[in-house]
């Protein structure tokens, strides 16, 4: 199915939200070309991990401003290929609501040259396992008014 979604050439908002895809099914949106005219991708509710979430950042979103992993059961290894990718240089809003990050997924976000310099909008609430160090290390690197609590 991903890979016809080439044949539509219009398609620049995407969301995939609460169908159950994996890493598989990342490597098969790459695969379809779509990749390239994406400026919004939704993926909440997808267990992707870490396997899924390196695939997606293996790929090329040229014009990608918004990307939506809530409710993927990221912990904070698989937050670490979203700090290293140059997938998304266009990236401003980043939503990581309801995962399981802790304050070392915090503080790998917050190590992030090129999150800290593009994300105008992080949204991290509801990652009961980070502590109000983490949040106040995402407030330090990020300044408050950029995050959605």
């Amino acid at each position: 199915m991903l890979t016809q979604l080439a044949t539509v050439s219009g398609i620049q908002h995407l969301d995939l939200g609460f169908n159950g895809l994996r890493a598989p099914s990342m490597i098969a949106l790459s695969e379809s070309g779509i990749t390239a005219r994406l400026v919004s991708l939704e993926l909440d509710g997808n267990h992707l991990g870490i396997a899924g979430i390196t695939a997606l950042c293996e790929q090329e979103f040229p014009l990608l401003e918004e990307l939506g992993l809530s409710w993927c059961e990221l912990n904070d290894e698989a937050i670490t290929p979203i700090t290293a990718t140059k997938a998304f240089p266009k990236l401003n809003t980043l939503r990581l609501r309801r995962n399981k990050l802790t304050d070392a997924g915090a503080e790998l976000l917050a190590a992030s040259d090129w999150l800290r310099r593009q994300l105008t909008q992080l949204t991290r609430d509801y990652n009961d396992d980070m502590t109000s160090r983490g949040r106040d290390i995402l407030i330090g690197a990020f300044g408050f008014e950029r995050l959605d609590f």
